[in-house]
């Protein structure tokens, strides 16, 4: 939806509202957008849970978003719109098509289930958050740049004029899941093809690090375990950055941007392993690409909500803009009769 509208189309009029939702594989943030300033007024965070069922995580979505259109008439706020972000391709008629980390997404009734709450759009997570960062964010003042998103999962978008790039299937965002090479079989346990979620997610991390003897839920868990002294904990998180640094520097070799924002809750924290990846990016960026910024997002982890939020603005703008040219088609063909 965001190759036609932008930050501009929002109709920003006081006591409107929209509702975000980014569904992601471990947790489900809820925000209540303002219209008029543009900033969160509520926000909730529940478990994901996805291997309960699509249809369960649906039914969590829709009481969530229920209490939050109770809480926008508590702040005197009409919801206008409501926009879901998830990770998963979302082709350029907003269909969810595949179902990678929420299962049964791809044929569920989404949009219409939520729509009797507002207007209602689906995204893929990481244009959503793209989006916010490009027009609230670490994107302005660029007029090319890409953003990757690095959390439970990694992937990618690149943003022009302030509008992400979808692709011309929805797909253009697969870094993560992408193979980027094949290992001999003596490489070590992450398999012989080498994908970079696979090694560098928040989820990589811990799943390497408890294959290695180590105890940890969050990857937060793993970066403290590498300050502490942990060797195996050590092994995981330079093997990981330098797999993330790697996986930037293709991008920017590649597609060959102003800069790379990044993004999500193990991106945009500030800690050494995003230095160690900056510092691996740099040493395998090509000459043309030594001057791409690379840069934490300003939004934090809160960019995929404030995203969906905008896109639920946006859906409500869009809305009623379809009525008044219909409209407005009606009446010419009135007076016209």
């Amino acid at each position: 939806m965001f190759a036609d509208l932008n930050l501009a189309d929002i109709d920003r009029r006081e006591g409107d509202a929209a509702i975000g939702v980014d569904v992601g594989g471990t947790k489900t943030a809820l925000g209540l957008i303002d219209a008029a300033t543009l900033t969160l007024l509520a926000t909730t965070v529940i478990p994901t849970a996805p291997w309960r069922g699509g249809d369960a995580v649906l039914s969590d979505v829709e009481k969530q978003v229920s209490k939050l259109g109770g809480t926008a008439s508590q702040l005197g706020r009409r919801v206008t719109g409501i926009g879901v972000v998830v990770p998963e391709i979302v082709n350029l008629a907003g269909e969810i098509t595949s179902s990678a980390v929420i299962p049964g997404w791809n044929t569920s009734p989404v949009a219409s289930v939520l729509s009797a709450t507002a207007p209602t759009v689906v995204e893929a997570d990481v244009r959503a958050a793209a989006f916010a960062e490009a027009g609230l964010g670490a994107g302005r003042g660029y007029a090319y740049h890409l953003f990757l998103t690095v959390g439970t999962g990694i992937s990618y978008c690149a943003v022009g004029g302030g509008r992400p790039f979808a692709g011309a299937h929805g797909g253009a965002l697969n870094i993560g899941t992408s193979v980027l090479a094949v290992a001999p079989p003596e490489a070590g346990p992450d398999g012989q093809e080498v994908v970079l979620e696979h090694i560098a997610s928040g989820s990589a991390l811990v799943r390497r690090y408890v294959e290695r003897g180590g105890n940890a839920q969050r990857a937060e868990d793993v970066l403290a375990a590498a300050r502490s002294g942990d060797r195996a904990a050590i092994d995981v998180v330079d093997s990981g950055a330098r797999a993330l640094g790697i996986g930037i520097a293709l991008l920017v070799n590649l597609l060959d941007p102003q800069a790379v924002v990044v993004g999500g809750g193990l991106g945009s924290a500030d800690t050494e392993y995003w230095a160690a990846a900056e510092q691996w990016a740099r040493h395998y960026a090509h000459a043309h690409a030594s001057r791409v910024v690379l840069t934490r997002g300003e939004l934090g982890p809160d960019a995929g909500v404030i995203g969906a939020g905008l896109a639920g603005l946006l859906a409500g703008a869009d809305q009623t803009r379809s009525r008044r040219l219909n409209g407005t088609n009606c009446q010419s063909s009135t007076q016209q009769l």
